[in-house]
């Protein structure tokens, strides 16, 4: 067995064949090896059949992003630790440790195994979600989830976010919605199981939106599932907590419109930051959020920013610090989970 340590970033660990990139994989669950310069388009481009890849030389923040939102795992690894790395090797990747095993020892493959069930079983049981931490203080103080695409009805939201609720533990619960994936019907189902799910703990939502107008629209759904939940005899809390998401520049630039009625304002730093280069992006995400938060309204109670470690710590805790008030919290995530 060999154990190569290099940096790793992906979902989770994972077990196959080591293929080269360019050639044609015979299986799921193979890995590919690849010794030559990626960029983003590679990795979108791989096929199903992979779930992990050893990289051969630097990783950039592009390809890290790319990976993160391809959900799959990879290791990259410098060209002296990857002499007599061979295409047909059985390999583990534990990029959660920067490691990959060539020729594991039948104990890792047996703590990858462990692993593996245990991540099924707790997936069973519990709803994905991710931790926001208070800026100033590092402590959890809200979790984040995604809202289920394959849920249908009201029924079935109800179960799902109410589960949620109960496993935040009276911690603040934010769903994160991107409108554009979901019918009318559907996106109004979830609405109403929301509401009564918010009887379990404090919950907030936040819209990905296409304009000011269907942000508008969408505060009167809410309002309107509100009314009729209460009508039919339903516990619904004294209000529901609506915010929405800052992704690209004209949403930035119009935060002051898209904040008059929101009380929690999302910004997604990677969506901001698409197509600028590595070495201007902590620039350009630290003047971002100073335009946000020059525009945003005094009605947001809380302002959740996502972005990778890095740029996270480089820019956020200086810029946040010229706008604090007592009246106003600041949450961090990392968005390395979600995809």
């Amino acid at each position: 067995m060999r154990k190569i340590k290099g940096y790793g970033v992906g979902e989770r660990a994972v077990i196959g064949r080591l293929r080269r990139l360019d050639s044609k994989c015979s299986g799921v669950g193979e890995i590919a090896l690849c010794d030559r310069i990626l960029d983003a388009s590679d990795i979108f481009s791989l096929s199903d059949d992979i779930s992990g890849i050893v990289v051969i030389g630097e990783r950039t923040d592009a390809v890290g992003v790319a990976v993160k939102a391809k959900g799959i795992s990879a290791v990259f690894i410098s060209q002296e630790d990857a002499d007599g790395v061979c295409e047909g090797e059985r390999a583990v990747i534990y990029p959660e440790r920067d490691t990959v095993f060539i020729a594991p020892k039948i104990e890792i493959v047996d703590d990858f195994s462990t692993r593996i069930r245990a991540e099924i079983e707790e997936s069973k049981d519990k709803e994905r979600l991710w931790d926001c931490r208070e800026l100033f203080s590092g402590k959890v103080g809200m979790r984040v989830m995604l809202a289920d695409k394959d849920v249908r009805s009201e029924e079935q939201a109800f179960e799902k976010y109410k589960n949620a609720a109960e496993e935040c533990e009276l911690k603040k619960l934010l769903i994160i919605f991107d409108v554009s994936c979901f019918d009318a019907g559907i996106f109004r189902s979830h609405i109403k199981g929301i509401i009564r799910a918010a009887v379990y703990t404090k919950i907030a939502l936040a819209v990905s939106v296409k304009s000011i107008d269907e942000y508008e629209k969408i505060i009167s759904l809410i309002k309107g599932a509100s009314c009729l939940l209460h009508e039919s005899g339903y516990e619904i809390p004294e209000d529901i907590c609506c915010g929405v998401m800052i992704k690209n520049a004209s949403e930035a630039v119009c935060a002051k419109e898209y904040s008059r009625a929101a009380d929690v304002l999302v910004i997604n730093g990677e969506g901001l930051l698409c197509g600028v280069c590595d070495e201007e992006r902590a620039l350009a995400f630290c003047g971002y959020l100073e335009v946000i938060f020059e525009r945003m309204s005094g009605h947001v109670r809380d302002v959740v920013i996502m972005g990778d470690k890095q740029l996270l710590e480089k820019c956020v805790q200086r810029s946040c610090s010229l706008y604090t008030g007592h009246t106003r919290s600041y949450f961090l995530m990392e968005n390395k989970n979600i995809k």
